[in-house]
C-alpha cells in the first residue's frame, strides 16, 4: 500500500497542512494518509511527517522532534521547521503551482520567488512557530487581548472532546486536513490575484517617479493596491530607505455621495505598522469636510484620520496637497 505517515493521538495544524500539501503533489495524491508511531508502519511508508524522529529530504522523512534539531526554512529565517515548514521548504514550488495551476513556461521567476517567500513568512512560519512552542515576541510584554479564532485553535478544537472517549482522532483528521488545506489555499490565491499583480505596478510608478524627482516623498499609485511591502523591498533595492512618506491614489469606490475619493496615505515605518515616518499633520487630525478645510487651508479635503496615517480628499489636487503641506510644515518645524 502507498502510504503517508503522521502521528497518531491529538492532531494540530502541523501534521493537518502537512498531509494536505502532501497530498496536492502529483506523486502522492492517491497516497493513503495512515496515522501511527509503529515503527515499522512508519519505516515500510513512501513518505513521513511529524513522527519517527527523523529529518531525511532523500529519506523523504520530515520530523522536528529529535534533539539538536534547529533547521529554518532559509538563512533569513529564525524560526525552527515544523513537519509543515519542512514539506513546503522542500515542496513549496510545486505545491503552489497546483494549487494555481499554472504552467512552467507562464512563470515570473522574479514575482513567483516573492510569492514563495511570502507564503511562507505570512502562513507557515507561523504553523512553525506554533507547533514549536516559540513565542511572536523575543521580550515579555502583557497580552492586551486573546483570540479563540485563530487557525490553530481551530484546528484543535476539532479533536474528541474529554467528554467524547467513544470517538476517535483519526475519524476527525480528514476534517482538520480540509480546514488547514482551504485556508492555505485561499491565502495563496489572494495573494497571486491582489498581491503579486500590484509587485511590477510598484516598481514602474518607483521607477517614474524618481525619473522626474529623485527626491521625490510622495509616490502616485493608479489606484488602491497592497504596495506597502512592495515599497520597501524597491527602496532597499534602490538603497534609499525611507523615502517615501506618502503615497496617493484614487479610490475605485464611490462614497454615499457617489465621489471617488482621492486619498492620502503616510507610509509606516518598516515592521511598525502602527506607527508613520511621517503623520498627516497634527493640527488636522480628526477634523472633517470645513473645520478641517478652514485649519489645512486645503479646498476639497474631507476627512483626515486622528492618527494621521489617513487622509481622504475630494479630488487629486486637495489629496496633493495634504501630502505637500505636510512636508512642508515639517520641514519648517526642523
Amino acid at each position: 500500500m502507498k502510504r503517508i505517515a503522521v502521528h497518531s493521538g491529538t492532531f494540530h495544524l502541523d501534521d493537518a497542512l502537512s498531509c494536505y500539501m502532501i497530498k496536492l503533489l502529483p506523486e502522492y495524491k492517491n497516497h493513503t494518509i495512515t496515522r501511527t508511531r509503529d515503527e515499522t508502519e512508519i519505516n515500510e511508508s513512501d513518505i513521513v511527517v511529524d513522527v519517527g524522529g527523523i529529518y531525511d529530504h532523500e529519506k523523504k522523512r520530515y520530523d522536528h522532534h529529535q534533539k539538536g534539531f534547529n533547521e529554518t526554512y532559509s538563512t533569513e529565517f529564525k524560526t525552527k521547521l515544523c513537519g509543515a515548514g519542512m514539506i513546503y521548504k522542500h515542496y513549496g514550488r510545486e505545491i503552489l503551482i497546483e494549487i494555481l495551476g499554472l504552467q512552467k513556461e507562464e512563470i515570473n521567476e522574479y514575482n513567483f520567488k516573492l510569492l514563495q517567500t511570502k507564503v511562507y513568512r505570512d502562513f507557515v512560519e507561523g504553523v512553525d512557530g506554533t507547533d514549536n512552542g516559540i513565542p511572536k515576541f523575543d521580550t515579555e510584554v502583557e497580552q492586551n487581548y486573546s483570540s479563540v479564532n485563530c487557525l490553530p485553535k481551530r484546528i484543535k478544537r476539532l479533536n474528541p472532546s474529554w467528554r467524547e472517549p467513544e470517538i476517535s482522532s483519526d475519524s476527525l483528521f480528514p476534517q482538520a486536513i480540509e480546514l488547514a488545506g482551504k485556508e492555505f489555499v485561499d491565502f495563496v490565491k489572494y495573494l497571486w490575484k491582489n498581491w503579486i499583480p500590484a509587485v511590477d505596478i510598484v516598481h514602474s510608478t518607483i521607477q517614474k517617479t524618481l525619473e522626474q524627482d529623485p527626491k521625490s516623498q510622495i509616490l502616485e499609485l493608479p489606484s488602491p493596491m497592497p504596495f506597502l511591502e512592495h515599497l520597501y523591498r524597491e527602496e532597499k533595492e534602490l538603497e534609499i530607505p525611507g523615502q517615501f512618506k506618502y503615497v496617493i491614489f484614487q479610490s475605485t469606490r464611490p462614497n454615499k455621495q457617489g465621489l471617488k475619493e482621492w486619498i492620502t496615505r503616510a507610509v509606516s515605518k518598516v515592521n511598525e505598522p502602527f506607527v508613520n515616518r511621517l503623520s498627516l499633520h497634527e493640527d488636522w487630525r480628526g477634523l472633517r469636510n470645513e473645520e478641517l478645510q478652514n485649519i489645512s487651508k486645503i479646498e476639497g479635503a474631507v476627512f483626515v484620520h486622528s492618527s494621521g496615517f489617513l487622509g481622504a480628499s475630494k479630488n487629486h489636487k486637495s489629496a496633493l496637497e495634504l501630502a505637500l503641506k505636510s512636508l512642508e510644515i515639517n520641514s519648517n518645524e526642523k
